[in-house]
């Protein structure tokens, strides 16, 4: 993957190395590889004006996992502006830019694309509406956490990776254990998540 990345910007295939990148971005994400991460701002940096709206979201993540908010906010305003109607971009695009304006301590910023995203969240192919809907449980209140949560979880359900439903464990127990509802009821759904990740390898969830 690597080879093939790097082949393709150097023979200035922009779409050929953005279709790598989305592709493979789920593994990698899950795994926490984050050498995909410098795949991503190195296909932007090649030739910004060539690309994808969903790739800039993606690398948009990539910065805001390493910390650089301001470089995500950057990246997800022009994906956002590019992505015309096309919900996909558009999703990871508004998730991505509410956790790093939330990250800023920009509430109301992080609640104008949490509001965008919602409101989309439930027409998405389900690896899109998974993010879709984990962004929103964190900007969610508190009498909304467990429905959220079971919503992911009837989403990765359906999708059936282990990977995933070891991120699901992780929202229905941290929704079972806000405000101390129900502590055993967390601790038994994170332990579960922790077997799962563990048994598929998920850093990201474990």
């Amino acid at each position: 993957l690597r080879a093939a990345h790097a082949s393709a910007l150097r023979h200035g295939d922009q779409a050929a190395a953005s279709r790598l990148l989305v592709a493979t971005l789920p593994y990698a994400q899950l795994h926490m590889r984050t050498e995909h991460g410098s795949w991503c701002a190195a296909t932007v940096a090649h030739d910004p004006e060539q690309v994808t709206p969903e790739l800039l979201g993606w690398a948009a993540w990539w910065a805001m996992i390493g910390g650089d908010h301001e470089r995500a906010i950057e990246w997800t305003s022009t994906g956002i502006a590019r992505a015309g109607a096309d919900d996909i971009p558009l999703a990871v695009c508004h998730g991505i830019a509410a956790f790093s304006w939330w990250s800023r301590g920009r509430r109301a910023e992080a609640s104008q694309h949490a509001e965008v995203l919602e409101r989309m969240a439930d027409r998405l192919d389900p690896w899109y509406a998974y993010h879709a809907y984990r962004s929103l449980f964190s900007f969610a209140d508190r009498d909304r956490f467990e429905a959220i949560a079971e919503r992911i979880a009837a989403i990765v359900t359906g999708i059936g990776a282990p990977s995933l439903l070891a991120s699901a464990r992780f929202y229905q127990g941290s929704a079972k254990m806000s405000g101390g509802a129900d502590a055993m009821s967390a601790a038994a759904l994170h332990r579960e998540g922790v077997e799962l990740a563990r048994g598929s390898g998920t850093t990201l969830a474990e």
